[in-house]
Parts: structure tokens; C-alpha cells; sequence
């Protein structure tokens, strides 16, 4: 039997019993339409409840979930001091701090061609 169990010291970030904080429930992947003969176009940016998030969004990248402000999140935080970062795209990819896992130590066999 396997039990796992989290010190209550730990960072909140880093603590397996807490899966999400401040997050909407889950949800299908739907899009409302204003009627019925828009929904049966299908055509989901025609609906007046499409938005694009494509853009520049602000992007501020910390060492430690521990540095961030506990009000980040609110929209009258002031993030003009935050890099820019195009979305959609991969934060490690747009020169931002270059971050490198490594949870094993497999070695891989040289592969001989027959």
C-alpha cells in the first residue's frame, strides 16, 4: 500500500493534495452562438461569443512560484514592468530563462546498423 502524504510546510506550488486554487470548474470545449442558424454554420468566429487570446500577453518569469505577488492575478495588478511574450508559443522557446529537467540518469546504447 502506497500512501503519500504532504508536509504542511510545504509551498503550496509543491504540494501534490492541492491540484488547483482559483480556477474555474472544468468544462467542455463548446462555443455559444446567438441562434440557432448561426450554431449550424459552424463557423465559431462568426459567433458574437468568440474571442481570439492570440496576441503579445505579459509574461513575468520567477525562480520560484514562492516570489510571486499574492495579487497577481486581479486585474488592476500594474504588469508594465513584465516582459511581452507572443501567444500562442512555448515561454522557453522566446528567450526567456532556458530551464533543463532531468529525472533520470538513462544512458542510451549506441544503435548499430546491421
Amino acid at each position: 500500500m502506497l500512501v503519500l502524504s504532504a508536509d504542511a510546510r510545504d509551498p503550496e506550488w509543491d504540494n501534490p493534495q492541492i491540484i488547483g486554487r482559483d480556477k474555474g470548474p472544468a468544462h467542455c470545449w463548446l462555443m455559444p452562438y446567438a441562434n440557432t442558424g448561426q450554431a449550424m454554420t459552424g463557423a465559431r468566429t462568426a459567433s458574437p461569443y468568440y474571442q481570439c487570446l492570440n496576441g503579445k500577453w505579459r509574461f513575468n518569469w520567477l525562480k520560484s512560484p514562492d516570489e510571486r505577488s499574492i495579487d497577481f492575478h486581479r486585474p488592476a495588478y500594474d504588469v508594465s514592468g513584465w516582459d511581452e511574450i507572443e501567444v500562442p508559443s512555448n515561454w522557453q522557446l522566446s528567450g526567456m530563462v532556458r530551464r533543463s529537467t532531468r529525472t533520470s540518469d538513462t544512458r542510451f546504447a549506441k544503435i548499430r546498423r546491421a
